[in-house]
């Protein structure tokens, strides 16, 4: 007898659960082993406003050489799509300080609190990721400390471009486990 839909979907949920929390459970551990006091989680929706103040912020402080307006533009459209996206959140003492978005296996955007930089978030972020041994993401070539970094993650520049919204130079980075 085969099995109906809506039991699969629970069967598959329940899967999807406990990957998740085992997922949930590595990232702490690993951080931990780091001397960090947080914890790499899901994104939940509470989280939409802080992160997507970490975005904007983020944005205008590492792209100055792109007007506020372009960032202001796009926080709304940026909103909306984040609940859906795959995204997870560096969080201390109850409080987001970080997030990493991905489509797959490329890097949208990742993101630490002002006042947080440098204490290694972006990085344990970033190892969170590696798991997927491929990742791609493009990066502003006038945003230097975050060339810097992802060069510092044994990510290789592929690629440049000009972004046509902006018109500024941006490069398409990638990363292979093993390279």
């Amino acid at each position: 007898m085969s099995t109906a839909p809506e039991e699969r979907k629970v069967e598959f949920k329940k899967e999807q659960m406990f990957f998740l929390a085992l997922q949930n459970r590595y990232w702490s551990d690993i951080i931990e082993g780091q001397g960090g006091g947080g914890m790499i989680r899901l994104f939940e929706f509470r989280d939409l406003d802080k992160i997507m103040n970490i975005w904007l912020q983020g944005n205008l402080e590492a792209h100055s050489f792109i007007d506020a307006g372009y960032w202001e533009k796009n926080f709304d459209s940026v909103k909306s799509v984040l609940p859906n996206a795959e995204v997870y959140v560096y969080e201390e003492d109850g409080e987001v300080l970080g997030f990493i978005g991905m489509d797959a296996d490329y890097i949208e955007g990742i993101f630490v609190a002002a006042g947080h930089k440098g204490q290694g978030i972006g990085h344990q972020l970033i190892g969170a990721v590696k798991q997927k041994k491929r990742l791609s993401l493009h990066v502003f070539e006038k945003n230097t400390g975050a060339m810097s970094f992802y060069l510092a993650e044994g990510f290789k520049v592929w690629e440049k471009m000009t972004e046509k919204e902006t018109g500024e130079t941006e490069c398409l980075m990638v990363y292979e486990d093993g390279q």
